[in-house]
Formats: structure tokens, sequence, C-alpha cells
């Protein structure tokens, strides 16, 4: 179930990490790394399965009877030459309401896996030592001062 990283992928998937951190944005992945709670490699594989199960919002539209395929492959070209949102350019272009991707984003947002969750799903971690953390997490990065479940 779980890819082993080659040497090359290893190698880019840690100068990725290095810039992230020079950038001085720490994901929930890397605190947990820096932890010791998981590995460069755990964080690949977690993010691989968030990637095979979250679907795209022209995907979920398809699904749901509300564009094509083809509908969708022409709001991709369209999207590639202007740098405009997916969601945004369906509804400039008529191809969407405003209502329907307000519906689409939420759905695709309750569908959605989250990273601690895939790596609860891999069994990467234990769910209650990856919900403590996140806690924890939150709390530094967001200056939450209480933790919600």
């Amino acid at each position: 179930m779980a890819k082993r990283l080659s040497p090359e992928e290893e190698d880019l998937f840690s100068k990725i990490i290095t810039e992230r951190q020079m950038s001085g944005v720490l994901l929930f992945g890397r605190f947990l790394a820096l932890k010791g709670l998981i590995t460069d490699e755990d964080i690949f594989n977690a993010r691989m399965f968030q990637k095979a199960q979250n679907r795209r919002l022209g995907e979920l539209a398809v699904v749901r009877g509300l564009l094509t395929e083809d509908d969708v492959n022409r709001l991709l070209v369209y999207q590639e030459e202007s740098g405009i949102l997916f969601g945004e350019l369906a509804v400039s272009l008529g191809f969407l309401s405003h209502d329907q991707l307000m519906s689409l984003l939420k759905y695709a947002d309750e569908a959605n896996i989250f990273f601690g969750e895939a790596l609860v799903s891999l069994g990467i971690l234990d769910h209650f030592v990856m919900k403590e953390n996140l806690g924890v997490f939150q709390r530094l990065t967001l200056g939450n001062t209480e933790y919600n479940a």
C-alpha cells in the first residue's frame, strides 16, 4: 500500500520541504516529522493518498450532472490561459451558477480527506495521537488557545 521513495524522489522531496521551511511555512506533516512521529516518506505517502482520494471540482461537477466532460475540458483550457480559479471561471462563463458553485465547494470540502485523516487511514498514526498533535499545531501556528476536535 505505501510506496517507498526512490533516492531521486527522496532528494527532490527533501528539497521541496527545505524550501517550505525557508519560506517560513510550517505544514502539519513537517510539524509531525520534526516531533519524530512520522517520516518524510510518510508525508509523501499521505499526500499521494490524498491526491488519489480527493476529487477536483470539475470531476465533482460531472458526477453531480452539472457539467459534461467536454465542459470541464473546455474550462481547463480557459483556466490554463487565464489563471483564473476553475469555479470562478465556470461561473463567469455561464457554465455554473453561483449557487451551483457554492454547493460544489461545500460538497468538496465535506468529501475531501485532510492530511491527518490520510495518516490515520494509512495506519501511520493513531487517531488520538493525530488529533492531539493537530490541536497543538493549530495553537502554535494559528494562535488558537482552545482545541476543537
